[in-house]
């Protein structure tokens, strides 16, 4: 289908109180903790980071306002007052505060000084780190007060003013990007552009969210920008009617409308996944992505420039080329609610700047189970498209057996070559060497700890065991036979000596783990070796 930027049909006409999102400017104090132009660039919970350190320091004003979170439920308890800040944690009112109850009811606010006369200095503290105290909420439309509501609980977010200044490009208007398109809305993001080329038709309505019968027959991307606009009218939705053939096409919308990120929520063509990663590789925006496969739903990986590995990245599974022969495959709302929220929630954090959960991970939700698991994918030693270079394979849970197992025995049978002709101190020492250098391929710490421990007791229990028997006297055994007192000095000196091997195995192993991953760090890039532009944040998406 040709192109075609229709625009949006007109809005119902809004009530005079209607804000604009981008008109949104959060109250937020300044502290002389961040420059006035950049407090709105801190990541998210640094600012209430920023608030409790400034508060344990006494560095704020005295006449500085601060508002008692009206989202936090505050609660009854007996004689004594609490907010309950999570399932397993209550912060209770302390008895010198409970003047204050009406005043935290409704959610006032007081100034610092006044606060410090309720309130000790870590109790102060405790009420800022746990998002109790916050900076006065002011000029947020009704509308989005829920949304900032929960944000000023959870911490995602300063206001979320970077989400209200974002413009995102979602491609389809299907199942996911329909729900995408919902959530975004009605979060309050300042420009949608949303890609289709397809019609409504009466199967989609199972799962796709706000199309109707009346649907039936019109362009989606047309009938879903009439009803988001009905959602939220401060919204920028721009309908493009549009076949995507080429990365081309998928770059001129990124850099025509200005897009932070993009959601892959289409499945077709099939290699609809390599042109978006190529072109938000070539702008240098992120891309979140997300899709079905059987009853499963998929999330990921998202990619973000010089945080992720991209789509080229990852290593093919070794089948050869696979094509998508037959086979639409079932989908119910629910499952198409989880989805798209999930990449919602990824790509809200990747606008504010929050580093991406897990990257280089899918995460695999099955529907039958109610379970998930994130898996990690194999990659590349090298990706011609973003430049980067890895390690190889996506990491391994441990190491091979007949690697932990030769490791062992090696150190089991050490003590015995230690005696041959020819071994001497260096001999023994490289030969340990050699021997730690195996812990190398267990990529996990903890059983790396684990397993030196194991080799250095075996070692040292065959050491022991050998010099009991061959030179009883280096341990003090006499020769005229053994009392308790010789039998505690034997036991002493083994302990002390198990110890001391189990220590030189454990700190040597750490030690080589420790360089390995120093080594690893400086050879692997972060993101693409020669010079870009400016990035802006970005998005990426899997099978729909």
């Amino acid at each position: 289908m040709s192109e075609q930027h229709e625009p949006r049909r007109p809005a119902p006409h809004p009530t005079p109180d209607t804000t604009s999102s981008a008109d949104i400017t959060p109250a937020v104090p300044r502290h002389g903790l961040v420059p006035p132009t950049a407090r709105e660039d801190v990541a998210p919970a640094a600012a209430q980071q920023d608030l409790a350190r400034a508060a344990a320091q006494q560095e704020l004003a005295p006449a500085e306002q601060f508002q008692f979170n009206p989202y936090i439920p505050f609660l009854r308890i007996g004689q004594g007052y609490a907010w309950k800040v999570s399932l397993s944690q209550d912060v209770l009112l302390p008895a010198a505060a409970h003047s204050l109850v009406e005043v935290i009811r409704q959610g006032g606010s007081l100034p610092i000084e006044q606060l410090r006369q309720h309130f000790t200095l870590t109790e102060l503290v405790n009420l800022f780190t746990q998002r109790i105290l916050i900076d006065p909420i002011a000029g947020v439309p009704d509308q989005y007060s829920r949304t900032h509501g929960f944000w000023s609980v959870a911490g995602s977010a300063p206001h979320g003013t970077r989400v209200h200044q974002a413009s995102v490009l979602v491609l389809g208007a299907g199942a996911i990007g329909s729900h995408v398109a919902w959530m975004l809305a009605a979060i309050g993001i300042r420009r949608m552009v949303v890609v289709d080329f397809d019609q409504v038709e009466v199967s989609n309505l199972n799962r796709q969210i706000l199309y109707t019968l009346d649907d039936v027959g019109h362009t989606k991307v047309n009938a879903l920008a009439d009803h988001l606009t009905l959602v939220n009218p401060a919204v920028e939705v721009v309908p493009v009617a549009q076949r995507i053939t080429s990365a081309r096409d998928i770059r001129d919308l990124i850099e025509r409308y200005g897009c932070q990120a993009v959601v892959k929520a289409i499945d077709t063509p099939q290699e609809v996944i390599t042109w978006i990663n190529q072109a938000c590789v070539e702008t240098h925006v992120a891309y979140v992505q997300g899709g079905f496969i059987g009853a499963a739903a998929l999330i990921g990986p998202h990619y973000v420039p010089r945080a992720t590995p991209c789509w080229d990245c990852y290593q093919p599974a070794g089948h050869g080329e696979v094509r998508h022969l037959s086979g639409g495959g079932g989908t119910i709302a629910h499952l198409t609610e989880i989805t798209a929220g999930k990449m919602v929630r990824d790509l809200v954090g990747i606008l504010n700047g929050e580093p991406i959960r897990e990257p280089g991970t899918m995460e695999i939700y099955d529907e039958r189970t109610n379970t998930s698991q994130r898996p990690a994918q194999a990659r590349k030693t090298s990706c011609d498209t973003c430049h980067a270079r890895h390690r190889g394979r996506a990491p391994r849970t441990k190491a091979p057996l007949p690697v932990e197992a030769g490791y062992l025995l090696l150190c089991a049978l050490l003590p015995l070559f230690s005696g041959l002709p020819g071994w001497g101190p260096g001999t023994v020492l490289a030969s340990l060497l050699f021997v730690q250098c195996l812990l190398t391929a267990e990529p996990d710490s903890q059983r790396l700890f684990r397993l030196s421990f194991l080799g250095g007791s075996l070692y040292a229990i065959v050491l022991t065991a050998l010099t009991v028997r061959n030179r009883p006297s280096l341990v003090g055994i006499p020769t005229t036979g053994l009392d308790a007192l010789a039998v505690l000095h034997i036991g002493l000196l083994v302990a002390v000596l198990m110890a001391l091997l189990i220590t030189v195995f454990q700190w040597s192993a750490m030690a080589l783990h420790s360089a390995q991953q120093a080594l690893a760090r400086r050879r692997t890039p972060t993101g693409p070796r020669r010079a870009q532009p400016p990035r802006r944040p970005t998005l990426r998406i899997l099978h729909t």
